[in-house]
C-alpha cells in the first residue's frame, strides 16, 4: 500500500547521489569454506554479511542516480553492489564462500506511478529517435546514391563532349591543308555536300538558273489561296 510518507524504522530505503530516495532488494547466499574460522573468528557470521550487504547497497546507492539505478544501468548498480560486498567479505576472512547475490532496484511506492510514465516517455522518445535516426540514414544513403549517379553521369558526358570537339578539331586541322591547296574547291566541295543533306529531306525541288547578261534576275512564285469550303447545308423541313 503507497502512504504519503515513509515509516522511519519500518522502510528500508537509501539514498542516490541525486537526493532522491530508493528501496533495493539484495539477498546473498554462502556456504561455509572454513568450518573454523567460520566458528571461532567471529561471533555471528550471519550478522556481519547482513551488514556487509547493507552497506554495500548503501555505498552503490550514494554513488548513483536514482534513475540511472532504478532504469538506466541496472546492471551497473548491482555490479557496484556485488563488488563493494564481495571485497568486503574477503578483507574479512569469515571462512565463506559467496554464491551470485541477487539485487533489485524499486521506486517508492507513492511516486512509482510518475517513475513509470517517465519511463514510457523515455522510451517513445528512444523509439522515436531510433526511427528518425534510421530515416535519416536511408535518405543520406539515398542521396549519396544518386550524387554519385549524377557525378558518374556527368563524368561520362564530359567525356563523350571532350571526344566530340577533339574529334571536330582532328576534322578541321585535316582539312586544314585541302584549304589551303584550294580554297575555292574546297568551298564549293563543302557547299555542295552540305546542300545534298539539306535536300535530303526536301520533297520538292526548284533550281533556279542564273541570270544572262547585267540585268537583275526576279523570282515569282504564284501562290494561290486555298478554295473555301462551305459548311452550310440545307436541311429540309419535314
Amino acid at each position: 500500500m503507497a502512504l504519503a510518507s515513509l515509516q522511519p524504522g519500518v522502510d528500508g530505503y537509501a539514498l542516490t547521489s541525486d537526493g532522491n530516495i530508493i528501496h533495493v532488494r539484495a539477498m546473498a547466499k554462502y556456504r561455509i569454506s572454513d568450518p573454523l574460522r567460520y566458528s571461532f573468528n567471529y561471533l555471528d557470521v550471519t550478522n556481519i554479511l547482513e551488514n556487509a550487504l547493507n552497506n554495500a547497497v548503501l555505498h552503490a546507492s550514494a554513488r548513483y542516480t536514482a534513475d540511472t539505478a532504478l532504469y538506466k544501468d541496472v546492471i551497473g548498480f548491482r555490479d557496484a553492489v556485488r563488488l563493494r560486498f564481495i571485497q568486503t567479505i574477503e578483507r574479512a576472512n569469515l571462512g565463506v564462500e559467496l554464491e551470485p547475490i541477487e539485487v533489485q532496484t524499486f521506486p517508492p511506492m507513492i511516486v512509482r506511478a510518475a517513475f513509470n510514465q517517465v519511463l514510457e516517455a523515455e522510451q517513445v522518445l528512444s523509439q522515436t529517435r531510433n526511427k528518425a535516426e534510421g530515416e535519416a540514414l536511408e535518405i543520406t544513403r539515398r542521396a549519396v546514391g544518386e550524387g554519385q549517379a549524377l557525378i558518374s553521369d556527368g563524368i561520362t558526358r564530359s567525356n563523350m563532349l571532350v571526344q566530340s570537339i577533339r574529334a571536330d578539331a582532328q576534322f578541321f586541322t585535316d582539312q586544314l591543308s585541302h584549304y589551303e591547296k584550294n580554297p575555292e574547291l574546297f568551298k564549293k566541295r563543302l557547299l555542295v555536300e552540305t546542300m545534298s543533306k539539306v535536300l535530303a529531306n526536301v520533297d520538292d525541288k526548284w533550281f533556279l538558273p542564273d541570270a544572262k547578261g547585267k540585268a537583275p534576275q526576279e523570282l515569282r512564285l504564284m501562290l494561290n489561296r486555298e478554295a473555301k469550303v462551305s459548311t452550310d447545308r440545307d436541311e429540309e423541313t419535314q
